[in-house]
């Protein structure tokens, strides 16, 4: 039998679970340190150009800086480039 929307061969029984995305009942694995780094490299500072703050790795927000973001080796470079530590 073929999935409609696909093409492929339908997928039935647990499997069908995991291929629409229903949850399996295990919470996804966290993210990378690549990841959440994004788009800097792991253990850089993220300055948001938007509003010249910038977010240390250990910051709630560091994963979420992700649009128009200058990247610094240290809090220094930061303050230098003009920008100030987040709240």
């Amino acid at each position: 039998m073929l999935e409609p929307s696909t093409g492929g061969p339908a997928v039935e029984g647990p499997a069908a679970e995991v291929a629409s995305g229903q949850d399996d009942g295990e919470p996804p694995p966290p993210p990378s340190p690549e990841e959440l780094a994004e788009p800097c490299r792991p253990g850089q500072i993220k300055g948001d150009a938007d509003s010249a703050r910038f977010y240390a790795p250990t910051h709630t927000e560091y994963a979420a800086v992700r649009e128009r973001v200058r990247c610094f080796q240290t809090e220094a470079q930061a303050r230098a480039s003009g920008f100030q530590p987040a709240p």
